[in-house]
Formats: C-alpha cells, structure tokens, sequence
C-alpha cells in the first residue's frame, strides 16, 4: 500500500505550513512518492524501472530525489557509511533544501542536510527486515558486519542478534552526531511555521531514535505512536 503525507513518521506537509505553501509541498510530495513507489515495486524490473523514472522536471530537488530512486532500482547493497550517506544526499536532503527554498530561507542548509540524512537513516533501521524481505534491499553499511557475517541470516531472524545489534547501534551512534548538528536548525529559521516544524521534525528524530536504540526492529515494528506525536508536538511549542 502506498503511503500517504499523513501516514509519515516525521512532518511532510504540516497544517502548521501556510496554505499556499503546503500546496506546493504537497505536490513535491506526490511527485516524489509516485517515482518511489516506482523503484519500491517488488515485482517490475529495474530496466522498466528506470524507464519509468525517466521523469520530466524543472524542479533541481525533484531532479536530485529521481536520481536517488534509479539507484535504488538497480542498487542493493551499501559497502559503508560514506556510501548511505552519499545516498541520503540524494535521497533526503533534497527534501530539507526545497523547504528552505520555498520558504526564502537562506541558512540552515547544512543542518537540514543532517537532519534529512537522520531521519532518511532511522526510516531506514525502522524498515531494515521489510526492505530485505520485500525488495532485496540491504542500506545497512557492510562495513559495521563482522566479515564471517551476513545480512541475509541477520534479516530472516526471528529477533536481532548480537550481530546485527552492533550494527544498528553503531548507525544509531552516527545518527546522533546527525541530530545533533540538526538541533541548530530551527534557530536559523525566520519563518514562525517553517521554524515549528523544523523542532517538531527534530523531536520525532530523537524520539524515534530511544525507541531503535531500546527495542528489536526485527521481532517487532519500531515506530511513533499517535500519542508520541501528540506530545512531540506539545513540546515543539517551546525552545529545543
């Protein structure tokens, strides 16, 4: 089933966004999920696949996330961090970057870079044995696994083994320095609306983030619950 904004776990199209502003990223959004419904379709080939991505666009962001979704059509396997990260460049960043555009924003590119590549990770921990179950796709870095072992045995476990823990927290360890630098972005913010969703978005990182470092992705789905959001959005009414 194809995901909705609303269905996200980190803000998309807030109802906090002007409207007019929200109109436009919510058809950014479309785009963006129609080409990755494209590359996420188990049973199309990546030669149809890339066919399909050959997209038209004026739009430089919407450029960058297509590149993104052909690599993931053809590309299943990360070797190490530098490489998922490289991705994310594609992948996420983009998305931080046309919402500083649209809004007239001219700082904060660099920790919306991190923040993007945060949560592109986390999505990416959160839905580690459904990528490999569903698609053959692995985004974990090879480089954090023991070398007698792999990722085929780790993701068709019953529950995370000690192996693939390792992994999962030395990301997660990574991620934090991501979060980190992302703290600093809505204070480079000037519009009020762009400004609390940025803290809201940073908060769900941090919240979704505990809960990967405290439970099994494997044995269960690690995800925010409404409850979660509901709070994380009381708390972005104050200062991070």
């Amino acid at each position: 089933m194809s995901k909705t904004h609303d269905s996200e776990n980190f803000p998309v199209a807030s109802l906090f966004l002007a409207k007019q502003v929200r109109k436009e990223v919510l058809e950014f959004y479309r785009f963006a999920r129609a080409a990755d419904d494209i590359a996420d379709a188990p049973d199309m080939a990546p030669k149809d696949k890339l066919a399909q991505l050959d997209m038209p666009t004026t739009n430089r962001y919407q450029a960058d996330l297509l590149q993104a979704f052909r690599q993931d059509a053809v590309k299943n396997r990360y070797e190490s961090w530098d490489d998922l990260i490289a991705y994310c460049q594609l992948s996420a960043n983009p998305v931080g970057q046309f919402l500083l555009h649209l809004h007239g924003e001219e700082k904060g590119r660099p920790e919306s870079d991190a923040l993007c590549s945060a949560l592109q990770i986390l999505n990416h921990l959160q839905d580690c044995v459904d990528d490999y179950k569903n698609l053959g796709r692995v985004y974990l870095p090879r480089e954090f696994l023991a070398a007698e072992t792999g990722f085929e045995e780790l993701l068709s476990a019953q529950a995370c083994l000690p192996a693939l823990r390792s992994v999962l927290d030395e990301c997660l360890k990574r991620t934090d320095h991501l979060l980190a630098e992302a703290v600093k972005l809505p204070g480079l913010i000037r519009n009020k609306r762009l400004r609390y969703q940025a803290k809201v978005t940073v908060l769900c990182g941090f919240a979704l983030a505990g809960k990967l470092k405290k439970n099994d992705p494997v044995a269960t789905r690690v995800e925010l619950t409404k409850l979660d959001k509901i709070l994380i959005a009381y708390k972005g009414l104050y200062p991070l």
